[in-house]
Formats: C-alpha cells, structure tokens, sequence
C-alpha cells in the first residue's frame, strides 16, 4: 500500500500478513489527536506498572510485514496529551507482536505517544536507515528502538534521539530470552541510556552483539546492562562505541527486583546471572560523573566481564570525604546509574559483588585533580588489569582543564543579584546534569553544571537560577558546544556595585579575562534591579548606569559587539509597592535597554511566578526565564 505525497490523519493501522506499507518522500501519515481512534489489541503491563499497547500501526501474528519509503510517521502525541484529562491513551508509533520478517526502512518517526518502535515476540527482523526523533516533547516513555523478547533481529545505519533510551532491548516474556541481535552503525541520543539491556529482563538475553555506533548529549549511562528479574544475560558484546556527552559510560547490574509482566505469570524466584560479557574499544568524553559503574548483589556476582581498550576522559574534581562515601545494596530497587547516590567513592571505576573481571589496556584521563582512588572494588574476586593507566595524578593541584577545544567552548557571564543567582531550592537534588554545561567554582575549575552555581551570600543559601536552563537550550541550537558559565551574581547588590570601579565589576571583568582562556566570551546574562527600587534617585538613573556600565563592559573586554540580555524583574514585585516603590520605574529603563544600546536583548518575565516572597522566582519561573535569556541571545547572535 503506497501512500504518495500528501498529509493522511488516522487512528489504528492494523497490518495483515503479506503487507507493507510503502510512505513516499513528502508524504506524512498524522496519528489522529483523539484517544478513541487509538485500539490496544495485545495489551501487557510496562516495567514501570503502566498498561500499555495502544498503537498507531500495528501488526499482530503476522509474516512478511512492514513499512518503508522516505515519508514520514508523525504520533502528534502532544496533540494527543493535551485532549486528555488523564494521559492513560500513549500510543505506540510502530508496533509488531509475534511477526515474522518484519522491515522497517528509511522512514522517519516523530512525535510518539510512548515507544517509538517496538517489536515484541517477533523474529526476521530488519530495520536499516531509519531516524526517530523523539527528544524534547515533555512525554514519557519516548524510547527509540524498542526489541523484546526477539530473535534474529537486524538494525543497521539509524539515526535515534529519543526522551526515553534510545535503543533498547528488552525481555517481558517468561522464557523467551531475546537472542541473536545485533545492531551496527547507528548514531544515539537521548534523555536517558543510549545503548540498555534491559530493565524488563524476565525471559533473558543471550548472542546480542551492539558495534560501531556514536552516542552523543545522553543524559544517563551510554551502555545499561539491567538483569533484575530472575533470568539470565549473557553472551553481550558492545564494541568500537565512541561517546561524547554521557553521565556514565557503562552501567552494569544484577539484581533481584523479580518482576512480572504478563497477567498469569510469576515472577522468577531468585536472582539469575549476568556474565560472559565484553566491552572492547570505547572511546569517551564529556563524562559527567564516574567512568563504569558494576553491582551484583550479596551472594549473586557479576561474572565473567572483559573491558579491553577502553579510553575514558574523566572530569575529577572529587574530595578525600567523596572517597569514604558507602553505597547500600538496594537488591530489589529499580536499576539506573544514580539508584546508590550521585557522589561517587571513585573517580574511575566501582565494582562491587564481581567476579573474573579483566581490564586490559583501559586508560583513565583526570580533566581535574581527584583526590579519591581510580576505582573502588569491593567483594571483588579474580580482578585482573585493576592498575590503570592515569594520564594525571589524582591529587594534584592544579586549575581546572577544559575539555574540547577553545574555540566551540562558549562562556558566558552571570551578573546581577540574586534572581541571578538563583533562590528557590526546591528540586535540587533530582536535577540532571547535562556534561556539556560547564560551570566556573570558587577556586578557579570548570566543573559539570549543577545549582546552585553561585556561591553564598553571606548566610543565604543560592538555589536554581537561570544559567543551566538558558545553556541547555544554546547547547541544543549549537550542535557541538560545550556553554561555560562564569557565575558572578551577588544576592542584594545595587547597581553602584556593578559600574566601573565597584568591586563586583572588577572582579566580573578579572573573572572573564582569566575564563577566556579557556574558551570564548560570548555574551552576558543581565538581572539586576531590585536593590534599586527602594530610592527615586536609584531607580531614575538607573537607565543611564546600566547603560554607562555595559560600554565599560564590553570596552574592557575587548568586544565592542559582545550579545547582552536584560532580564525584567518580577511583576509580582508589584504587590508590594511599600517595600519597592519605585519598581515601575527600573522595569521601564529595563525594558528600554535594547533601544540604549545596539546587540542588547530583552527577557521579558510576564506570568512568571515567586516562590512566595514577592521578590524570588520560583522554579518553574526559572526555567522559563532562562529559556527567554537563550532565545533572546540566539536572535542576538543571528540563529
């Protein structure tokens, strides 16, 4: 069935045997924004508790299946989400249960209601060519290539950013292992793991051989290996993988969470075993936190590991107290790379509950003094090549080195008081961090971004300001950079500070000078005012300083052109003109600042919510805020 040029809206696809669907250059098939188009033919329950099943395309017992051509599939699940009071209808895009050869090539998925392409008891599988986008849609469950319980599978030359892991393999079915996969040449990117085994682990895995592919901007583990419900993984080889922007490279567990998926099953007994695997020629930068991570559980080792040449670019940074931090077992909790904490024991490599693991010609690289230990192994038995190759001493005092080159690292100043800085301290422990968002500290490093990034003021505690929200979004528009922020934001200073010859100004412009060499100005975030607002003189002059202040600025750096943004304040300061009088008034010279100036842009905080003093913006206003700072610099910067 050929679908030509053209926009096609639709609910359920349903795909008999001896069918395929051909969607040509140009032609796009819409999944309809109404639930009660969407049909559930073989429901099940997802590893999180959630049923699940709903597709737009599906094929159940079916031989000789497919879908091809240069068109392209689109869930329009945003659509979809906001038309329901309770997000339970999340589609699947593609979806083949129980079929034999199945193809899937050259099209291009988008906009899932939950996975994106699932096959599930299927074999004869080829997918070749295929992109998947689904990053960035505010869904969940956005995983790119989904394979369960499967065999003879086939997945070449894809292109996948997913929200969710972005190719994973999975085992739902009681005794039926997903087997002799392989997947070769593909490129990943994703909220969460790039490459999972995993966490669905009921009916096993064995022959899965995953080669030559790039994993860029992952927010989790750039390889999961997740046995945690009873069955066995084993014969798993990942090979020739280059990372560059992942938290974890490798992440490996076996656990006993023993969990079941099919109504009528029983969950396994015990734990099963996870061995006979090989990691070979890996290749990563731009790691957030440690370099592998391996856990078995009490009694249940992992077994039988081979890494050989592996080259990890490690940031450092860790303190003697990281070293004595002690992880819990934790045997039946939910596996990622953070489920022990966030503060690692070592820099390197932690292995604990191991047996006959090889490390040959695995090299660590220390961006940064460490002062904890290349690994931490603990009830670990017949550990070979433990004695890495460490291209910097851990321990020594030095200032911090920049990953990448100096000419795609873009910096950019924080300065103002403390909307800058940031207040509202709510959700700081579950914030994620993004390795290619770099953040200056106190002693000089460049260490991965997390708030609060500004140091105290005084006896206040600094939380979630704009910086990382505003850097994630010029990350995403510059494929490639890494952002610095240069934190110079000091809670309650009034604009007399930030002149030329004020101490924060001084120490802003020594502060730059000193980061540039590792990378390049860029431009400057501005929100500052509301220490003016208390005094008719303040307030008045305010337009003609700040302005006074930036050609100083830009003069004294060297950029006659540098991209600054002004943030407004709040407008819940309104609600206390006694304490903020002359409010209106600084919000005004803000708001024309673009028009004082050339390359200064404007960030307007309209909706924007406090957290409850009438003064801070809350998280969520945060976020927003940092985002209008990024568009504002990108029209600035001509993106």
């Amino acid at each position: 069935i050929s679908f030509p040029p053209g926009k096609y809206l639709t609910g359920t696809i349903r795909i008999k045997s001896n069918v395929r669907l051909r969607v040509e250059k140009d032609a796009v098939l819409l999944g309809s924004k109404l639930a009660a188009d969407y049909q559930n033919i073989d429901p099940f329950i997802n590893g999180s508790g959630d049923p699940m099943g709903h597709a737009l395309i599906v094929a159940v017992d079916a031989e000789n299946v497919g879908i091809e051509g240069e068109g392209t599939v689109d869930g329009q699940s945003p659509g979809l989400k906001k038309n329901q009071k309770s997000y339970r209808v999340r589609p699947f895009l593609l979806r083949w249960v129980r079929c034999h050869n199945v193809a899937v090539k050259d099209v291009l998925l988008t906009n899932p209601g939950a996975w994106t392409l699932n096959f599930q008891q299927s074999r004869d599988v080829r997918v070749d060519r295929v992109t998947i986008r689904s990053r960035d849609l505010g869904m969940r469950d956005n995983d790119g290539i989904n394979i369960d319980s499967c065999e003879d599978v086939r997945v070449r030359n894809c292109d996948v950013s997913s929200g969710d892991d972005a190719l994973v393999i999975k085992s739902t079915i009681a005794g039926r292992p997903s087997r002799d996969i392989a997947a070769v040449d593909c490129k990943l990117s994703t909220s969460n793991n790039a490459i999972k085994l995993g966490t669905e682990s009921i009916g096993g895995f064995e022959n899965i051989t995953i080669t030559h592919c790039q994993i860029r901007k992952t927010e989790m583990a750039g390889i999961a290996l997740y046995a945690v419900d009873g069955a066995d993984m084993a014969g798993i080889t990942v090979s020739d993988v280059t990372m560059d922007g992942v938290v974890v490279p490798v992440s490996i567990r076996l656990g006993a969470r023993l969990k079941a998926f099919r109504q009528g099953e029983l969950p396994r007994p015990r734990p099963g075993r996870l061995h006979g695997v090989t990691i070979r020629n890996i290749k990563a930068k731009n790691i957030g936190k440690i370099g592998m991570l391996i856990n078995g559980v009490p009694g249940h080792p992992v077994e039988d590991l081979l890494f050989e040449n592996i080259e990890l670019e490690l940031p450092g940074g860790g303190t003697s107290k990281n070293s004595k931090v002690k992880f819990g077992e934790k045997v039946e909790a939910y596996p990622e790379w953070d489920m022990f904490g966030r503060t690692m024991p070592a820099y390197g490599i932690y292995a604990r509950h191991v047996r006959g693991v090889r490390f040959e010609n695995v090299r660590l690289k220390l961006l940064r003094a460490d002062a904890r230990p290349a690994s931490a192994l603990i009830d670990a038995v017949k550990v070979t090549g433990a004695d890495f190759a460490v291209s910097k001493k851990a321990g020594m005092p030095e200032a911090g080195v920049l990953p990448g080159k100096r000419d795609t690292f873009q910096i950019y100043l924080l300065m103002g008081q403390s909307n800058m800085a940031g207040r509202d301290r709510r959700d700081l422990e579950t914030q994620r961090e993004n390795p290619h968002v770099l953040a200056l500290d106190a002693e000089g490093r460049w260490m991965v971004a997390r708030d609060p990034i500004h140091g105290k003021d005084g006896r206040t505690e600094p939380g979630a300001g704009p910086g990382i929200p505003f850097s994630a979004v010029m990350s995403a528009a510059d494929d490639g950079a890494t952002i610095g922020l240069l934190p110079c934001a000091v809670g309650g200073s009034p604009l007399k500070r930030w002149v030329k010859g004020g101490d924060l100004y001084e120490r802003a412009v020594a502060r730059a000078k000193a980061a540039s060499a590792n990378g390049v100005i860029k431009g400057v975030l501005w929100h500052q005012g509301e220490a003016d607002t208390t005094k008719e003189s303040n307030a008045s002059s305010y337009q003609e300083r700040l302005t006074g202040m930036f050609r100083d600025l830009r003069k004294d750096l060297g950029k006659p052109d540098l991209p600054i943004v002004v943030g407004q304040l709040g407008d819940f300061m309104d609600r206390n003109s006694q304490k903020y009088p002359y409010a209106s008034t600084v919000k005004e010279a803000i708001r024309r600042m673009p028009s004082s100036l050339p390359r200064v842009g404007y960030a307007d905080s309209a909706g924007l919510q406090d957290k409850g003093d009438n003064l801070h913006f809350n998280t969520e206003g945060v976020k927003e805020l940092g985002a209008r700072y990024a568009r504002a610099m990108l029209k600035l910067q001509g993106k």
